[in-house]
C-alpha cells in the first residue's frame, strides 16, 4: 500500500481536525513524496532512539501516539529512523478511541463525555456496580497489570459513576470538571501535588493509574484498527519510562 493511501485511510477514520489546539498530529518525514510502499508498521507510545530490542529497519512506517517533540520547530528530522505518523489527542477524543478503550478494559459502560467542548474524557457506569472502592481498585490493578497506583480520598465507599481520561487527565482543571459531573471516582494519570490537594479539599476520589497505563488499551486498539487497513502491524509497549526504588 502506498503511504498516501494509508494516510488517507487513517485520516478518514481518525480525522486530524479532532486534535486539541496546538497538538501536533500527522505525517513527519524528510520528503513530501508519499508514493513509497508500506507493508509493515510499528506502533509505539513514545519514540526512544536506539532501543536495543527494536530493529527499525524491519518496518516501513512508525506510528506514534505521543509526538516526538514539543513543537515542530524544535524537531530535528535525522533523529527519527523511519517515516513517522503521529496520532495523539484525536485518538483520545474520537468515539471508539483511547478513552473508550480504557473504559472497555475496566468494564465501564459509557454514558457521556467529560469535556463536551473538546470531546475529551468519558463518564460511565461500572458494570455490575455499585462496588467498593477497594474492589474497583483491585479490578483496575488486574486489568491494567499494575503493581502500584495512587489514590486520593480512598474511603472504601460504594461507587458506580466513574469519570476517566486516558493520559494526562489529573490536572486541577479536569479534576474540577469531574467534580462538577458528580462522579463517585475520577480515574486518569499524571496526578500532581496541587491536584491531590485540590481533590482533598473538594472531596472527590481520585485514582492515578499513570499516564502510560491509562493509554495502553488504546495503543493496542489503534493497532487493531490500522491492521484492518491492509498492512502488517506490530504494537510495542516499551513500558513506563522510569524505574521506581522501594525502601523498607
Amino acid at each position: 500500500m502506498k503511504a498516501l493511501e494509508l494516510f488517507k485511510k487513517i485520516e478518514d477514520e481518525i480525522p486530524k481536525d479532532l486534535a486539541l489546539k496546538d497538538d501536533f498530529v500527522g505525517y513527519i518525514g524528510k520528503s513530501s513524496n508519499l508514493s513509497y510502499d508500506i507493508e509493515r508498521v510499528l506502533i509505539l507510545m513514545d519514540y526512544v532512539p536506539h532501543l536495543n530490542d527494536i530493529n527499525y529497519s524491519d518496518y516501513d512506517l512508525l506510528i506514534l501516539h505521543h509526538p516526538p517533540f514539543n513543537h515542530p520547530n524544535n524537531f530535528k528530522a535525522p533523529e527519527l529512523e523511519l517515516p513517522t505518523y503521529v496520532i495523539h489527542s484525536n485518538w483520545d477524543i474520537i468515539k471508539g478511541g483511547a478513552c473508550d478503550a480504557l473504559a472497555d478494559s475496566l468494564n465501564i459502560d459509557i454514558t457521556g463525555i467529560l469535556d463536551p467542548q473538546t470531546g475529551l474524557g468519558r463518564i460511565g457506569i461500572i458494570k455490575n456496580g455499585p462496588i467498593s472502592v477497594t474492589e474497583f481498585v483491585n479490578n483496575v490493578s488486574a486489568a491494567l497489570k499494575l503493581n502500584q497506583l495512587k489514590t486520593v480520598n480512598n474511603d472504601n465507599a460504594l461507587i458506580e459513576k466513574i469519570a476517566l481520561v486516558s493520559g494526562f487527565g489529573l490536572s486541577p482543571s479536569y479534576i474540577q470538571k469531574a467534580y462538577d459531573k458528580n462522579v463517585d471516582l475520577y480515574l486518569s494519570g499524571d496526578l500532581t501535588h496541587a491536584g491531590a490537594i485540590m481533590a482533598k479539599k473538594i472531596g472527590i476520589r481520585l485514582l492515578d493509574v499513570s499516564h502510560h497505563a491509562s493509554e495502553v488499551p488504546g495503543l493496542y486498539r489503534l493497532g487493531e484498527l490500522i491492521s484492518r487497513m491492509g498492512v502488517e502491524v506490530k504494537v510495542k509497549d516499551s513500558g513506563i519510562p522510569w524505574k521506581a526504588y522501594y525502601f523498607k
